[in-house]
């Protein structure tokens, strides 16, 4: 491979990154999503010519690391659909969170949105932007409102 040095001046960089984002998305394994972000780096580094090697590098192990979140969240998602009975919900949480859902259905259709996506993603405002397609400042603004409707509720 023709950008090994490139490569190999990165690595401590990505696995501090892998780091960060396994703590904020509870990833299962950082040493999985590190090879596959190099694996995915030299696959690409053959396919393309590639200007700037670093630059380009970095955009490869975001995406890759995005691709693998995605798809954590996704299994975790099925796996409560198809598993109910190994959630940890008491009797109270889920009164309260039907009631929550009553209320969140005459707001405002952006609100409705986040909730749903809030919920689907434990609550990360960015992700919960990107999947909507909206200002990380309307997902904050909503997610304030949703907290008001919960103080009401208990």
């Amino acid at each position: 491979m023709r950008y090994e040095n490139e490569l190999i001046e990165l690595m401590p960089m990505l696995r501090s990154y892998i780091r960060k984002v396994k703590k904020r998305f509870r990833l299962d394994d950082d040493d999985d999503v590190f090879q596959e972000c190099i694996l995915n780096a030299i696959d690409s580094a053959r396919k393309t010519e590639i200007r700037n090697p670093k630059r380009y590098f970095i955009g490869v192990f975001d995406k890759t690391v995005k691709r693998i979140i995605d798809r954590d969240i996704k299994r975790r998602r099925l796996f409560n659909e198809y598993h109910p009975e190994d959630r940890t919900d008491d009797e109270e949480s889920v009164s309260i969170l039907s009631q929550i859902e009553g209320r969140v259905r005459v707001e405002q259709p952006i609100t409705r949105r986040v909730w749903k996506c809030l919920k689907e993603f434990s609550g990360d405002r960015k992700l919960t932007a990107r999947r909507i397609g909206c200002h990380l400042s309307t997902v904050t603004v909503s997610k304030s409102r949703l907290k008001s409707i919960y103080r009401e509720l208990s």
